[in-house]
């Protein structure tokens, strides 16, 4: 890096990624912030002296990025990520403050959450009948389990309960050698690592496919198999057939995880094929929410099952549209009222 007294924006933001921020984030994560800082951060200020760069450089490069066509979500993470930056450059003493912590952060879009009904559940049910995957379409809608989740649920964490404790992950490799094998791309290097913080819990499974620990210690969980789930389950693993060299509990005929692209594509045609609206997979989980309130489950319980680490992200996953739930609790309250 050049000396400190002329560094850019841009040459501390590549120290920063290298090195401070490898130490205690996570692979993927760190695979966003460098998206983020060459598509959106560097265009606009990566070219200001690091100690010259002023509140007004960071309120212009947001603008910037909505003006391009960009949503507010992608200049609030444009924001957080160059504040996180310099909060390690100010402990360095590159600079004597953090000036994004001057400005408010772009606030995030508005992002439409959607469900399915407990009826277009079931023509999702029944348009997976006699697929191979159904048991796993219908651990999504009943247990809210996110996509790495399932697909790297093993067999052996099977019972009574889904033992949820790690996901399958798509990560990126890096460079192992510093850059001088001259490989173009760090898959191709003969050291080829993924950088992750000591702590990082991983196992590799094959190719960019991993097996990582969740996030959050709320994402550690067991989940009740319950019917009809357990009967499909059971039913699945009992007719399994082939090679299964990772214990996976849905694959590939070939024994190979699952690619996570391929899995949506999957489950947009199953959408497709019961004609309910076209929700993403990640949608499911609100499902699983609002059932499970509809059901009558405790809030605290819910949060265990799914795996919310508050009850504001709980709360944040029911469904607004469920109107029969609100209609027979007002209901409830005007007979109360009313005697």
């Amino acid at each position: 890096m050049s000396d400190a007294t002329d560094v850019t924006v841009a040459e501390w933001l590549r120290e920063w990624l290298s090195f401070t921020a490898m130490e205690t984030t996570r692979p993927k994560t760190i695979r966003g912030y460098m998206t983020v800082v060459k598509n959106q951060i560097n265009p606009y200020i990566g070219h200001i002296p690091l100690k010259e760069l002023r509140p007004r450089d960071v309120r212009m490069m947001a603008a910037g990025i909505c003006s391009s066509g960009l949503s507010s979500t992608t200049a609030n993470q444009a924001h957080r990520v160059l504040s996180a930056a310099l909060v390690a450059a100010e402990r360095d003493e590159l600079v004597n403050r953090n000036v994004a912590k001057l400005i408010p952060a772009p606030r995030k879009a508005v992002s439409p959450q959607k469900a399915l009904t407990l009826e277009e559940c079931h023509r999702v049910f029944a348009a997976a009948k006699g697929d191979p995957l159904e048991s796993l379409w219908m651990a999504a809608l009943l247990t809210g389990a996110r996509e790495g989740e399932l697909l790297g649920l093993e067999r052996d964490r099977v019972s009574d309960f889904l033992e949820i404790s790690w996901q399958l992950q798509r990560l990126i490799w890096s460079h192992g050698c510093g850059g001088r094998c001259g490989a173009s791309r760090g898959s191709d290097c003969p050291a080829r690592v993924v950088p992750a913080p000591p702590d990082w819990e991983s196992r590799h499974v094959t190719g960019g496919l991993w097996l990582t620990r969740p996030k959050s210690r709320a994402s550690w969980r067991l989940v009740p198999v319950v019917e009809p789930l357990r009967s499909k389950l059971e039913s699945h693993m009992r007719s399994e057939q082939g090679p299964n060299p990772h214990n996976l509990v849905w694959h590939q005929d070939n024994g190979r995880p699952i690619d996570p692209k391929n899995h949506i594509k999957m489950w947009h045609a199953l959408l497709e094929r019961a004609q309910v609206p076209q929700v993403r997979f990640h949608d499911a989980r609100h499902t699983a929410v609002d059932l499970l309130y509809s059901a009558d489950v405790p809030e605290d319980v819910i949060r265990e099952i799914v795996g919310h680490s508050s009850w504001e992200m709980t709360r944040v996953y029911k469904s607004r549209a469920n109107r029969a739930r609100l209609t027979s609790a007002m209901n409830q309250l005007g007979d109360w009222v009313s005697t």
